[in-house]
């Protein structure tokens, strides 16, 4: 069941959208620290290591 949140924030702009899921990110304590650290190398532009990392973790997905 789609709940009306979800509808609510796909309509918004991706900037938008990508302005509440920093927020989140930012208050989730229970993250992986190798997610966070291949969307961190990532953002550096060290697309490479952030491969690498991705790779290690499509098994837990």
């Amino acid at each position: 069941m789609e709940r009306p949140f979800d509808s609510l924030f796909f309509a918004l702009p991706v900037g938008d959208q990508r302005a509440l899921l920093e927020r989140a990110l930012a208050v989730e304590c229970d993250i992986d620290p190798l997610i966070l650290r291949g969307r961190l190398l990532h953002q550096r532009g060290d697309h490479l290591s952030g491969l690498a990392i991705d790779r290690e973790l499509l098994p837990l997905f």
